[in-house]
């Protein structure tokens, strides 16, 4: 399995490999929970190689990865899941995985694996662990990873081997924004109701900034250097940068009392149609303005 992350607005590719060590390499696949929607693909100008009304599922399944061991593969609100799924007698500390690709990986203090990228990581979150009862009702028990070098195992506490066993980890990701040779700080975050996420902040000279936007450089300050601008930036719920901007006159950030001078935005919304509004502080005497605005 392959994680692809793009990041910035000139796009990088960073891939990590996850790759489950001595598993069944002819597991059988299927698909699972069948969706009404259907897909065409008719590509070329040969008709017989068209295809029609191809079925989507909701989940994936690999079945027999492991001894009494099958492997299913979804999606849950944006991130990307997959359970381990044990029938009784399976043992659960048979089954690793390797992570290649990062820089470092390394285990946190919350029991999440966290892969070092160039411009961020990924994190393989601490799994939810439960057994399924005789009724079909779930009982939680612990479960944590353990880590040696790059591969990962799994132990459980208090799992009764009679019972069927579900381990449920995320892929999640983490990323910066910031330039190569400056300074950034995030003042305010808001989410819309796709995941979208929008940041607000101050950043210093070299930051990213997209093509396109409001503004492409900071404002220079009275000594010619940037000391600071606000910006704004948009993310999709997967992590990939929509849009940054700076958006701030020649105050100086730097020069303010405990840092309040320049631009500051304290606060950031977003509409039902994708307005977004940013609150702040500013001591530029330039800061940008519209027409007809109240003041």
């Amino acid at each position: 399995m392959s994680l692809q992350r793009t990041m910035g607005p000139s796009p990088q590719l960073s891939v990590v490999r996850l790759t489950f060590l001595g598993a069944n390499p002819a597991a059988a696949v299927s698909g699972i929970d069948l969706q009404a929607s259907t897909s065409n693909y008719f590509l070329g100008k040969d008709s017989s190689k068209w295809q029609r009304d191809v079925p989507h599922y909701a989940r994936v399944k690999y079945e027999h990865i492991y001894p009494g061991t099958d492997l299913v593969y979804y999606s849950r609100e944006g991130e990307f899941e997959y359970d381990l799924m044990l029938q009784p007698g399976a043992k659960p500390e048979g089954i690793r995985f390797s992570l290649e690709g990062g820089q470092w990986v390394q285990l946190d203090s919350t029991g999440d694996v966290y892969i070092a990228l160039p411009q961020g990581g990924v994190k393989v979150k601490k799994p939810t662990v439960y057994d399924v009862l005789a009724n079909g009702s779930r009982r939680r028990i612990n479960g944590e990873y353990v880590l040696a070098g790059n591969t990962v195992s799994f132990k459980l506490v208090g799992h009764d081997y009679s019972r069927p066993v579900v381990i449920d980890p995320v892929l999640t990701y983490s990323t910066y924004l910031v330039g190569t040779s400056s300074w950034a700080q995030a003042t305010a975050v808001a989410v819309d109701a796709t995941g979208a996420f929008y940041v607000a902040g101050v950043a210093g000279p070299d930051f990213p900034v997209t093509p396109g936007t409001y503004q492409q450089a900071c404002v220079l300050q009275y000594n010619g250097a940037c000391n600071g601008n606000a910006f704004v930036a948009k993310f999709r719920s997967d992590g990939t940068l929509i849009y940054s901007t700076y958006i701030g006159g020649s105050g100086d950030y730097s020069a303010g009392q405990f840092g309040d001078g320049g631009d500051k935005p304290l606060a950031v919304a977003v509409s039902t149609s994708g307005e977004v509004y940013i609150a702040g502080t500013t001591a530029s005497f330039d800061y940008p303005v519209t027409q007809g605005a109240f003041q």
